[in-house]
């Protein structure tokens, strides 16, 4: 056979073999498939009608579907409100006949639809095509849509239109004014006709959608061959086959893609041996294929205003690794053990202070991921590129949004803050707060299930001291002997010589101490219940009993063997907004330095680490963006993914007008042919849109006492100069 149509199989494949060879005389093969139409041929738009726009792109395109139920979702949502003035919540009236028609059940706009469906469908048929109708009938008591792609307003005189023609199930007819609404957003080119964000994007559409029949005539008919295998003519076809069984001669559709395509040459040319095997590459505009379908989607989503990351959760991989732990009100938690019922430890941008948060998601992603490893003198983080940070730096008083990737050696972070709500009213009293401290610290559990706790009258005298005082103001006067209540001193011939004083305490206190400190382990929960000073009375008394104040610095550290004990006092410190570390010793004990500043650097003088995981990353989302994170024994604040940022901007950007338009439509059309009232979209459930807690003059002293601002940045930079305020930055000053 001609050696020009040696590759006239592979050529209709768009194959491409490259080879210095000369070429060879080949034998035609017949593995060519059945020719069928992927899908139905569509010429590309110039612009998109709203019939056009609906079949081609709404229904036709994923990300135009996606984006659009995305609106439609967060809108029909909504509660429809009225009352006699707009956006006056004092004066609500749920029974008006606007209500009734559009705000939730019980009413409805009709027998067959729920308010919430008519506006979806309101909704997406004028994100599609620029329009929406709405037939009112029985004077007023009945709303019923009508199809967006079957509307003709007519021109008016006196107005821009004077009737609606609309062809729908009842067949072809026209609706005179006060009995349809009609709403369109005016096109630049003809302010009569309807604009959609459609015919923006129309070729983004159209390339995407060619790009989707393009990978599925791929894999249906086209899959292209990871090889061809051209080989020496055998002199037996049988002996051909069974040759070509071994690879699976049949070729064509997805079962069959990457599969090796044989060439049999004749005539012992064109063959390196018995059998050449010829890989075959993918094509560089191939290759390019799935960018150009990311971009596309990008610019739909661009159109449209919608934030790729609601339909695609994969660009919200902010996350840490699975070694970083959560701060809840249940204690510290692993990706795998936080739930949305938890609340977590929160930053407050705007305040710098820490607010508890309900734990809105928390998702995790399979590995692998390329993340950085952060390490320096009091922080230890591993997180992806885009994790975000809540960072300052020394020239900026402010905070700013950093990811770990553009993170610098002047960036710092906030490893604790004063909570914003403490606890005014004490549920546990002083004394009780001081026994626990001395319990977990000194403490042990007897076999008669008494709690005794042990001190050196030898070498501190002053422990023993205050315990005794503690306890007569507790139970006044020691026992004499082991009874139910009270409590006794003792101290045998071997602790006498060692001087070794023994507390034995009553089993009428063991509720109390267990339920606090089970197995000798504050809980997290029972620490949260402390007032600020009980917090600060629980960290001096521990730092008494099992620590010591760094001459140095002035800063208490406390050692401990159980690595537990030792956590559930950071977790004191985290709550007191004091910063912390722990880390282990040689000789195995875990020792816990508390630290002045509140503030890290994550980088410092160690480089970033580039690495690649393969296990999974999580991140956590709550309402201030931020939460208390923990890793090796190192706290601090981060952020979760920027979703929060997004979701406010879908709001403000895209939603918000969106409901202005809705609202002044059908105010000024279908309010006055049912009632007095005006109606609206009832915001208040949006968390994105709510005001976050404001900055208090009486946070001033603790933001400066905790070290995280100073006396100048309170009278200046934070623009608050009251007499009270003055008279407490003085005061702590």
């Amino acid at each position: 056979m001609a050696s020009g149509r040696r590759w006239q199989s592979l050529t209709a494949q768009r194959q491409s073999v490259v080879t210095a060879r000369a070429p060879a005389t080949l034998r035609r093969d017949a593995f060519t498939t059945a020719s069928e139409a992927p899908w139905p041929p569509r010429t590309a738009l110039a612009n998109y009608e709203p019939t056009s726009a609906i079949r081609d792109a709404y229904e036709a395109n994923v990300w135009v579907y996606g984006c659009v139920r995305a609106i439609c979702d967060a809108l029909s949502g909504l509660s429809f409100v009225t009352g006699p003035r707009l956006h006056d919540y004092s004066l609500l009236r749920p029974s008006s006949a606007l209500a009734r028609l559009l705000g939730p059940p019980p009413g409805s706009p009709n027998p067959d639809l729920s308010a919430r469906r008519l506006w979806a469908h309101a909704i997406a048929s004028y994100v599609v095509t620029g329009q929406f109708g709405w037939e009112v009938s029985g004077g007023g008591s009945a709303v019923w849509p009508l199809p967006s792609s079957a509307l003709k307003p007519n021109p008016g005189k006196t107005s821009y239109f004077d009737s609606l023609s609309v062809k729908d199930g009842k067949g072809q007819r026209t609706l005179q004014k006060g009995s349809y609404v009609y709403v369109w957003r005016p096109s630049l080119g003809d302010i009569r006709k309807p604009e959609s964000a459609l015919s923006a994007a129309h070729l983004d559409v159209d390339v995407s959608l060619m790009q989707d029949r393009y990978d599925y005539a791929f894999l249906k008919n086209d899959s292209r061959p990871a090889s061809v295998i051209v080989h020496e003519a055998f002199a037996e076809v049988a002996e051909r086959d069974a040759f070509r069984s071994q690879f699976t001669a049949t070729f064509g559709g997805v079962a069959n893609a990457g599969k090796p395509v044989f060439v049999e040459a004749e005539g012992g040319e064109g063959t390196a041996g018995a059998v050449d095997i010829k890989p075959v590459g993918i094509s560089q505009k191939d290759s390019e294929s799935i960018a150009r379908s990311r971009a596309k989607a990008l610019a739909i989503c661009a159109a449209l205003g919608v934030p790729f990351s609601r339909l695609d959760s994969s660009e919200r991989t902010y996350c840490v690794d699975t070694e970083t732990e959560i701060l809840t009100r249940r204690g510290w938690l692993r990706h795998d053990e936080v739930t949305t019922d938890d609340v977590a430890l929160t930053l407050n941008r705007t305040t710098t202070m820490a607010e508890w948060q309900p734990v809105l998601a928390a998702t995790t992603f399979p590995g692998p991921h390329e993340v950085y490893e952060l390490r320096s003198s009091g922080h230890s983080s591993v997180s992806t590129s885009e994790h975000r940070w809540l960072t300052q730096r020394h020239a900026d008083p402010g905070l700013r949004w950093t990811m770990t990737g553009d993170m610098r050696n002047y960036d710092r972070v906030m490893a604790a803050a004063p909570l914003a709500e403490t606890v005014d009213t004490p549920k546990w009293s002083d004394e009780l707060v001081e026994l626990v401290a001395w319990y977990y610290t000194e403490g042990w559990r007897s076999p008669f299930d008494n709690v005794c706790i042990t001190q050196s009258e030898r070498v501190n005298p002053e422990n023993c001291a205050r315990i005794r005082a503690l306890l007569h103001r507790m139970f006044g006067p020691p026992r004499v002997a082991r009874g139910l209540g009270g409590w006794i001193e003792r101290a045998g011939r071997e602790d006498t010589e060692r001087g070794i004083t023994r507390f034995f305490l009553g089993s009428d206190l063991n509720d109390a101490l267990f339920a606090a400190a089970p197995d000798k382990v504050p809980r997290t929960e029972w620490l949260c219940q402390l007032t600020t000073a009980q917090l600060q009375l629980f960290i001096d008394t521990s730092v008494t009993a099992d620590g010591s104040v760094m001459s140095q610095y002035q800063t208490p550290t406390f050692a401990q063997k159980d690595r537990r004990r030792t956590e559930a006092f950071q977790t004191a410190c985290v709550l007191a907004g004091r910063a912390s570390t722990v880390h282990p010793q040689k000789s195995g004990m875990w020792w816990t330095s508390v630290c002045k500043s509140p503030w890290r650097n994550p980088v410092g003088k160690r480089p970033k680490v580039k690495t690649v995981i393969d296990g999974p990353v999580w991140c956590p989302t709550t309402a201030n963006g931020t939460w208390m994170a923990r890793r090796e024994g190192t706290t601090y604040f981060t952020g979760n993914s920027n979703a929060e940022t997004e979701d406010r901007t879908f709001w403000e950007a895209r939603l918000l007008p969106l409901v202005g338009e809705l609202e002044d439509e059908v105010n000024a059309q279908l309010a006055p042919l049912v009632g007095p009232e005006v109606g609206w979209f009832d915001l208040r459930s949006v968390r994105v849109l709510r005001q976050s807690r404001r900055l208090d003059s009486e946070d001033l002293p603790r933001l400066i006492e905790a070290g995280i601002i100073t006396v100048d940045e309170a009278r200046d930079a934070l623009g608050i100069g009251d007499e009270t305020t003055t008279r407490s930055i003085r005061a702590v000053s």
